[in-house]
């Protein structure tokens, strides 16, 4: 019973590991619980690792983020700079992607892509209905999406929600009663 124990832990710990690294690290938004060590009984570690699985189970059955489909036009919506600031924690990566591609000939091949992606964590404890509207000065054109984030969780977003996402644009998060929260993407 106990190297059944044993086992459930360290491959729960490894998943938990894995699953850490594809993330990126976000600090988080409240201060850090301190931590005791304590002794537990196989029971008490059974009980604990079906507790995380279930948790895991439920998340990751939840709908996708709600979104609307990007629309273009020459006139972006002005910025809201009224208000407190976005309860957000926001930035931009720009990541590697492999992918496969049709070449000239019409024949898939692997390919690795650089793309832009947007981060945004819901750092406020009610749900927040975020409008991202994408400006690319250049073409005077612009997308906007919607994304429904609910408190503390965090949502990557991009080409996903049909936004561009390309150097240079102009992202803008926004959402009733807040400030605007303007960044280029670099």
């Amino acid at each position: 019973m106990t190297i059944i124990a044993v086992m459930i832990v360290s491959f729960s710990l490894s998943l938990a590991v894995l699953w850490r690294q594809q993330k990126p690290a976000i600090p988080p938004a409240r201060s850090p619980i301190p931590t005791v060590p304590v002794r537990l009984n196989p029971s008490e570690v059974t009980a604990a690792v079906s507790t995380a699985q279930s948790r895991v189970a439920r998340e990751t059955q939840r709908d996708p983020p709600h979104s609307l489909v990007p629309q273009r036009s020459a006139m972006p919506p002005a910025h809201s700079y009224e208000g407190p600031d976005l309860p957000v924690v926001f930035g931009i990566i720009n990541k590697s992607v492999y992918t496969t591609e049709d070449d000239e000939r019409g024949v898939p091949t692997n390919v690795t892509r650089n793309v832009n992606e947007a981060i945004v964590s819901n750092s406020s404890d009610r749900p927040l209905t975020i409008t991202i509207t994408e400006v690319d000065p250049s073409q005077k054109k612009f997308s906007q999406a919607q994304l429904a984030l609910p408190p503390g969780v965090q949502r990557h977003f991009g080409e996903n929600l049909g936004l561009q996402m390309l150097s240079g644009d102009e992202l803008t998060l926004g959402s009733a009663s807040y400030r605007d929260l303007i960044s280029r993407i670099p």
